[in-house]
């Protein structure tokens, strides 16, 4: 269970908590805390956790061997040993805005006079900006008074606003919208969510949470009042059929996923993301259930290796995830490219969007295999239809996730498929130089020789536009040739070559002082000699 600290911690990083669509980065949320791997789909979480350094988690535009996946990688650490890490940087007094470094420092500012002024301000603050129908989504006052310790205070006390008559105002309204109307079904779920909505902007997580857990029992009954057994038949029918036809993984290309998908898949997706940062189990139940509800996955064989670990195990890490991505390609390729126009192609992008907040919001603050298997759906989608900047954004999310992992041989070949979905020569120059740097960590001769007959017909291709580009197209062209330098001597298992090769490049460890680039050259001259 959550301590009170790391409630009030959690709940003061949401000013976002709107309910409404958030794509994420996998681990995200991840700065020196641990991150649990998750291995099995069942609940049984084991692995190693992983510590990673702070990150913005966007791409990187400098040097690419300073990636800010490689980067954000410090140590592994044992989950015992970081779970009390970080606890007293937890203390938070959100009316002053300030941290605290232990209990007793924050009860002694909560008794003073300038805490108390502005908890009074606030409040006042927040009075005048107060509208019941749709409040304004202040940050919550989380301290009600001087007296208040964080081993009391509770959502409904952070969700604090004014006084007492104010407080049973806000109250009463939420609980008016609350009600339930059997005879107006869709009045009553539109009451539902603006009430969940409401609570959202104050941060009054549970009453939130009560709202949607309500909509979903609410159209469940509907659906068992208005659904005849006739027409279940008919449904269960019809779903056999499809399954039949297409045994892995059958996608609706032509359908706009957000006009398909119906209000209890969408309920799913709000209770995911509200519960997101406190409900780690809960929210990954309505993040699958949104996903499975959502129509997109109907074959019962794909259905199961979502919950299969050893599956999801095996054939994402221990196996090459391509036979995959081939498979689920062929299945989206059924579909002709040439009947689908633009405007359809911009509802497959909010497909691939659907795909990519579920996959984020599993690996929120854990590595999810479920995630990769997600992302790589979502590739495959992106792929086929030729959207090559889509492709390359989900490929970094894949390659975060397992570099994670410390499956540097398959980052590698990740890095090959997003040299190839790649437009530009940077991009491409890019993908080509981490993938080099992995595959000469591991010293794989087999991905060297790939990468080198890769980079020897690029060179060929792009000959007359590197001779005219950039100042930075011509800086990733020197250290391209310097790692494919590198890589041959590595191959001939020449030290001489290492070393000639090592002097003549040497103005690139000088210039650009990149330490992970001479960390890389010092283990590879080791290996060499030592045969470490």
């Amino acid at each position: 269970m959550m301590n009170q600290t790391e409630y009030l911690g959690r709940l003061n990083q949401l000013p976002h908590l709107n309910l409404d669509e958030l794509i994420l980065e996998p681990l995200s949320i991840v700065t020196n805390t641990s991150c649990e791997i998750d291995y099995n789909s069942n609940n049984n979480n084991v692995g190693s956790p992983l510590k990673l350094k702070n990150s913005n988690n966007n791409n990187n535009n400098g040097s690419p061997l300073k990636s800010n996946i490689r980067s954000d990688i410090d140590q592994y650490d044992t989950l015992s040993n970081s779970n009390s890490s970080n606890s007293n940087n937890e203390l938070f007094c959100n009316d002053c805005n300030k941290r605290f470094q232990s209990e007793q420092t924050l009860n002694t500012h909560l008794n003073s006079s300038k805490h108390i002024q502005q908890v009074k301000e606030n409040k006042k603050k927040t009075i005048a900006n107060k509208s019941f129908g749709s409040p304004s989504p202040k940050k919550p006052q989380q301290q009600q008074s001087s007296k208040t310790t964080t081993t009391t205070t509770t959502s409904s006390a952070t969700a604090t606003v004014g006084d007492g008559g104010n407080i049973d105002s806000f109250q009463k309204k939420q609980l008016e919208l609350m009600n339930i109307v059997p005879s107006k079904p869709n009045l009553t779920l539109k009451n539902l969510y603006q009430a969940a909505k409401n609570y959202t902007a104050h941060h009054m997580i549970k009453e939130a949470a009560l709202c949607l857990l309500k909509m979903l029992h609410f159209q469940q009954q509907q659906q068992q009042q208005s659904s005849s057994s006739i027409e279940l038949k008919e449904k269960s029918q019809q779903r056999q059929q499809q399954q039949h036809q297409q045994t892995c993984l059958p996608l609706d290309l032509k359908v706009d996923i957000w006009s398909k998908i119906n209000l209890e898949t969408k309920t799913h997706l709000n209770f995911a993301r509200l519960t997101r940062m406190f409900d780690r189990k809960l929210s990954e139940y309505h993040y699958t259930q949104a996903l499975l509800n959502s129509s997109i996955i109907t074959s019962p064989t794909m259905k199961d290796k979502l919950f299969e670990s050893e599956y999801l195990l095996n054939e994402l890490s221990e196996q090459h995830p391509q036979t995959i991505i081939d498979l689920l390609t062929s299945i989206s390729s059924t579909t002709a490219l040439s009947e689908i126009s633009d405007e359809q192609k911009q509802q497959l992008e909010s497909t691939i969007t659907f795909l990519d907040e579920i996959a984020g919001g599993l690996s929120f603050d854990r590595i999810n295999y479920k995630s990769i298997l997600l992302y790589l759906l979502s590739y495959s989608i992106s792929n086929i239809l030729n959207m090559n900047s889509r492709s390359r954004i989900t490929l970094q999310r894949i390659i975060r996730l397992y570099v994670g992992l410390a499956l540097d041989h398959i980052v590698v070949d990740m890095f090959i498929l997003q040299y190839k979905v790649s437009d530009s020569i940077q991009d491409k120059q890019s993908s080509l130089i981490n993938a080099l740097r992995y595959a000469l960590e591991l010293i794989d001769i087999l991905k060297l020789n790939q990468i080198i007959n890769i980079y020897t017909q690029f060179k060929i291709s792009t000959t007359t536009s590197i001779s005219t580009s950039t100042k930075q197209t011509n800086i990733f062209t020197e250290q391209l040739d310097f790692l494919i330098s590198l890589g041959k001597a590595v191959i001939s298992n020449d030290t001489l070559l290492f070393d000639s090769f090592r002097d003549t490049y040497e103005f690139i460890t000088i210039t650009q002082q990149d330490k992970d680039l001479n960390t890389l050259i010092t283990k590879l001259y080791e290996k060499l000699i030592y045969g470490q």
